[in-house]
C-alpha cells in the first residue's frame, strides 16, 4: 500500500524519480537500530485509516505519514524536527509547493509526543496504542530493543512518564473514528503498562 500510495500521490509524475525518493526513504525505515519505526509501523498506520475512513489522505497528509519517522536515533530528542527537514528536502522535487512543505513540515513535528495533535497523522501514529494487550507488550519490547542502551531503572521512569503524558491528554485521539475504535482499550494498555512499570 505504502508503495502504491507514494507514487500515486505525488505531483510530480515522473515515476522513475519518485520511485528513486521511495527507495532513499525506504533505507531510512531499514536501520538497524530500528525494531518499531520500521516500515510496518506505516503500513498499519495506512491500514488503520483506510479501515475507518473512506476519503484518501491528502496528499500532504500521506506524505507527512510517510515521513515522519523518516530520522529515527534513540538518543536524541530532534527526530521530528530532521524528519520535516528530510521531507522539506524532498517536497520540491515530489512536486510539492513551498506551502504544502511548510505544511507537511508542520504536520511531522506535531508527532513529536510532547507537541499538541494537528490532525489525523497523529491518531495514525498511535493507533497501536489500542491495539490487543498482547500485541501493544510486543511493540513495547520493539521499541525497548530501539533503546537498549538505557538503563532499566532510566529507562522505566522515563518510559512511565511517556506512557503517563499521552494518558492524561484531555483526547488521546483527535478524529471520532479512530478515538471510538481505540480509546478505551489504549487507555487501559497504558495504565496498565505504567503498573506494571511502576512494580518492576
Amino acid at each position: 500500500m505504502l508503495t502504491a500510495e507514494f507514487l500515486r500521490q505525488a505531483p510530480n509524475k515522473n515515476k522513475q524519480v519518485v520511485q528513486e525518493i521511495l527507495d532513499k526513504l525506504l533505507e531510512r525505515y531499514r536501520e538497524p537500530q530500528r525494531h518499531y519505526h520500521v516500515v510496518p509501523h506505516l503500513e498499519k498506520g495506512l491500514e488503520v485509516y483506510y479501515s475507518l475512513f473512506s476519503t484518501p489522505l491528502k496528499p500532504v497528509e500521506f506524505f507527512a505519514w510517510a515521513y515522519h519517522d523518516s530520522v529515527y536515533d534513540s538518543t536524541r530528542s530532534d527526530n521530528e524536527e530532521n524528519s520535516a527537514i528530510i521531507w522539506w528536502r524532498d517536497a520540491h522535487t515530489l512536486g510539492f509547493s513551498l506551502a504544502e512543505a511548510d505544511e507537511g513540515a508542520t504536520l511531522i513535528i506535531a508527532t513529536d509526543p510532547s507537541a499538541e495533535p494537528l490532525s489525523v497523522i497523529n491518531d495514525m501514529d498511535l493507533a497501536e496504542l489500542g491495539a490487543a494487550p498482547d500485541v501493544f507488550d510486543a511493540n513495547t519490547e520493539k521499541i525497548r530493543k530501539e533503546y537498549h542502551w538505557v538503563e532499566p531503572e532510566v529507562w522505566r521512569k522515563g518510559r512511565i512518564a511517556v506512557l503517563a503524558q499521552l494518558l492524561k491528554r484531555d483526547k488521546l485521539y483527535i478524529t471520532h473514528p479512530f478515538a471510538d475504535k481505540f480509546a478505551a482499550q489504549a487507555k487501559e494498555n497504558l495504565q496498565r503498562a505504567i503498573e506494571k512499570l511502576s512494580k518492576s
